[in-house]
């Protein structure tokens, strides 16, 4: 063998039976397709964006059959946060004017459960109404004078803050209402975090994390170069990485844990596996008036 004398037929098949045991074993402690996360394998996953009137005339049936027909893995629907399809018990979260006894998201819910259908819950967490402004001015980002940021194409909805009690407190509460009442797999974080530039905000929230974490007060305007917004921006990226979203996925995961166990889907030893939180780019539209982007025409 080393020494240049030919292969005996016993020292090639000892060879080879040893290399195959080493590749067999290789292959046993490499993580095979089924033990990744669903949403690690999924191929397919499409988007119900609902207008704030489909609760008067959506019909539930051909619209799952629809994505049923596309083979698709998961699917978005619009969970809360600016509107809710649901009835919501939470104060200052809005419900479609139109739903009267309905609850939408429900039952799309539910008919996608029947056809084997994950489901992630679309979470719109940077806007809310104007009763939600009078009553809780402390969720809204402020200009310099004070005044509240309106949405640029319905005025009607304000620009909540990051660093105020509206992430970490109200959308925590609708997190885990959506999460203990209903059978979805997972949460996507609608336009948050913002994939533009940094908008600096003056409410008492922002004023006094200038103050405690990065020193001074807030600039005029963003600037890269300086070294103030340049703080700003590492305590804006710890907050996406470390302040919100656990607090959201542990409320998710708390609230989960109450409903009866499903042994198939839920996985007690990786929560996280089977209720994660998935953070995507804005919508061009914010306030849930479009239609679904992923189809190009409704079903009848």
């Amino acid at each position: 063998m080393g020494d240049g004398r030919p292969v005996t037929r016993r020292e090639f098949l000892a060879v080879t039976a040893g290399s195959l045991l080493l590749a067999a074993t290789a292959l046993a402690q490499t993580p095979g397709p089924a033990a990744r996360p669903w949403y690690a394998r999924m191929r397919r996953c499409g988007q119900l964006n609902l207008n704030e009137r489909d609760p008067l005339t959506l019909a539930v049936g051909p619209w799952i059959d629809y994505w049923e027909s596309l083979r698709v893995d998961a699917l978005l629907l619009n969970g809360g946060g600016i509107v809710a399809f649901y009835p919501t018990a939470i104060p200052y979260h809005h419900k479609s004017e139109f739903l009267g006894s309905r609850d939408l998201f429900g039952e799309l819910v539910a008919a996608s459960r029947r056809r084997r259908i994950r489901v992630v819950a679309r979470m719109d967490c940077n806007y809310a109404y104007e009763d939600a402004l009078r009553a809780r001015p402390e969720w809204f980002e402020r200009n310099r004078d004070g005044s509240p940021r309106p949405h640029g194409e319905s005025p009607w909805l304000f620009k909540t803050c990051m660093f105020g009690p509206y992430f970490t407190s109200q959308m925590a509460a609708i997190y885990r209402e959506i999460a203990g009442r209903y059978d979805v797999d997972g949460f996507f974080t609608n336009g948050w975090p913002s994939t533009g530039a940094l908008e600096v905000c003056y409410c008492e929230n922002c004023q006094k994390m200038y103050r405690d974490d990065v020193g001074g007060v807030p600039p005029d305007q963003t600037d890269a170069t300086s070294p103030i917004y340049r703080k700003y921006y590492d305590v804006y990226m710890r907050r996406i990485a470390d302040g919100s979203a656990p607090t959201w996925s542990t409320s998710a995961i708390s609230a989960a844990a109450s409903r009866p166990s499903r042994t198939s889907r839920r996985s007690a030893k990786s929560p996280f596996g089977s209720m994660p939180i998935i953070r995507g780019d804005p919508a061009t539209r914010r306030s849930g008036r479009a239609r679904s982007r992923a189809a190009s025409r409704r079903p009848s």
